[in-house]
């Protein structure tokens, strides 16, 4: 089980450890704190290797469960962005939360794609990144049907009636015959891959969870 992590700034130590919040969250217990912790502390709690989890437990109900799959649309995608916000926070920023906000401010209304074309633009940019996402590519592409489905479930797109007359633009995405004929684990896979080829742009591992649970 993940726990909320808890890191203190400016604390007048040699060392600092990291912390971790008790089951009751208005009680924070601060153990090992050596000298005086009077500084400012910062917390988060990581959730992608959750939404992963939810996203892969129904990538393997069977084909034609269209409940499962709006489910793994929806857990993928909030896989993928809870996923560049916390490696650009831990693992490019190296936990300098302060600048979180120069890459993702707070508020940030770009969808799931802009963040994920233009973070890792503007990172590389800054020479945080030994190398660059490629959007060119076909992962880049599955990716964006993914959004689409997800967003017209999530903003019912979905909901909408159809028929053989409307243009395809006023159609519902994805609609209820999609969701029956896509294939277990697409919408897995899609995020998946995305994590993937990100770290073989930048040339770091993948977490080691995306490995224990290999996409089938």
């Amino acid at each position: 089980m993940n726990s909320p992590r808890i890191y203190a700034e400016r604390c007048p130590v040699h060392l600092i450890h990291e912390y971790f919040m008790c089951a009751n969250t208005s009680n924070l217990r601060f153990s090992e704190m050596e000298g005086n912790a009077s500084g400012t502390f910062w917390s988060n709690y990581p959730f992608a290797r959750e939404w992963y989890l939810d996203a892969l437990k129904e990538s393997k109900e069977a084909k034609g469960d269209h409940n499962a799959r709006r489910r793994e649309i929806v857990f993928s995608v909030a896989f993928t962005e809870s996923y560049l916000v916390e490696w650009v926070m831990i693992d490019v920023l190296n936990r300098d939360f302060k600048r979180l906000s120069d890459y993702l401010p707070p508020g940030d209304r770009r969808g799931p794609a802009e963040r994920w074309k233009e973070v890792p633009r503007d990172l590389c940019h800054d020479k945080l990144l030994s190398g660059c996402l490629d959007t060119r590519n076909r992962f880049w592409t599955e990716y964006i049907r993914l959004i689409e489905y997800r967003n017209g479930l999530i903003h019912a797109s979905s909901s909408r009636p159809d028929s053989n007359v409307l243009p395809k633009k006023e159609k519902p995405i994805p609609n209820h015959n999609v969701l029956l004929s896509l294939e277990p684990g697409w919408a897995f896979n899609t995020a998946v891959n995305l994590i993937k080829e990100l770290h073989n742009a930048v040339g770091t591992p993948t977490p080691d969870y995306l490995t224990e649970h290999e996409p089938g």
